[in-house]
């Protein structure tokens, strides 16, 4: 029963998380969607409301409290503002746009591209879960390749999307110390040498290159814009 519950209070938490994360990536693309009523002040709502797949309160309700004046430059540009509304009535709007923008952005993926950018990105993943096992061989603890899967995606998540790019470490040291309760220690320096391993291998190919790679800004975009940037060229 204590199994049980704990499984399901962790697919809670993780549908939580996950439907906290969709909602804020389906804010930003429901403010460009909704930007057509700024920029269409004539327009009738019947119009807009067809055109956006909306129904016409919610076009009303958009140009009544969400429309205010920005300055971008030195021009005075008219923008959505979705902090205006209430959540009873900012979650429609969210949950009906951006879960379409989405669905029709993924439409035009090639298969065979998303196939090649998920072998990509998958390979040097397992790669690494391998390197981490030998890691934890030579320290004389012995974990199923199935488990340190299953922790090292649910790092890659946390770096991803929670915690910043170190995260994900302190989460897979939480992991795997539990999974060797006599040589917790040992455990956790795993994590950190694996890690170590990595930033050296990053800094001497940026070295290499002549990019000093710790001091490159990452700029984040959602999924949506990711994949019009990136994978719709390619379709």
């Amino acid at each position: 029963m204590k199994k049980k519950l704990g499984a399901l209070v962790r697919v809670v938490v993780s549908v939580g998380i996950l439907a906290y994360l969709f909602n804020g990536i389906f804010q930003k693309e429901v403010t460009e969607t909704l930007g057509k009523i700024a920029d269409s002040p004539s327009a009738s709502v019947a119009d807009l409301a067809q055109d956006l797949r909306l129904h016409p309160y919610q076009v009303e309700l958009v140009r009544a409290k969400c429309i205010v004046q920005e300055r971008v430059e030195e021009n005075v540009v008219p923008t959505v503002n979705l902090k205006n509304l209430t959540w009873s009535e900012r979650f429609p709007l969210v949950w009906t746009i951006g879960p379409r923008a989405l669905w029709e952005a993924l439409r035009k993926i090639s298969a065979l591209w998303l196939a090649a950018a998920i072998i990509c990105a998958g390979l040097p993943a397992v790669l690494g879960i391998l390197r981490w096992q030998l890691i934890l061989h030579v320290q004389g603890l012995e974990v199923k390749f199935s488990r340190l899967f299953s922790i090292s995606f649910i790092g890659l998540f946390f770096n991803a999307f929670m915690l910043g790019s170190t995260g994900g470490d302190v989460v897979k040291a939480w992991y795997v110390a539990h999974e060797t309760h006599h040589k917790k220690a040992e455990a956790i320096a795993t994590v950190v040498v694996e890690t170590s391993v990595i930033e050296e291998i990053i800094d001497d190919g940026g070295s290499s290159c002549g990019v000093d790679v710790r001091r490159e800004k990452m700029v984040q975009f959602s999924p949506v814009q990711i994949i019009r940037r990136h994978a719709l060229p390619l379709a």
